[in-house]
């Protein structure tokens, strides 16, 4: 996902599943994991490499994985869970 230039926010369901690249493209980016209750951990400043931010169970494809492309994103926002920010 590409959220192109300007401020952007990529808002994440609570639970949700998937593999996504993000980029910024030289704007300014929050994440925003308000809507979750389960713990989160992520570390906006580690590019490139991807990166387990919720595993519900172990099991293949009940994960969210992220991969950041750049380290734009300024905002991290957590949930009612007990998260692991970190940018």
């Amino acid at each position: 996902i590409d959220g192109g230039a300007g401020q952007n926010r990529f808002e994440f369901a609570n639970n949700a599943f998937g593999n996504l690249s993000l980029s910024n493209a030289g704007g300014t980016g929050i994440l925003d994991f308000s809507q979750w209750t389960s713990g989160v951990s992520v570390d906006a400043g580690n590019t490139g490499s991807p990166q387990i931010a919720f595993d519900a169970s172990g099991a293949p494809g009940d994960e969210l994985v992220l991969t950041f492309n750049d380290t734009s994103f300024r905002e991290l926002r957590g949930g009612s869970g007990n998260d692991v920010l970190h940018g």
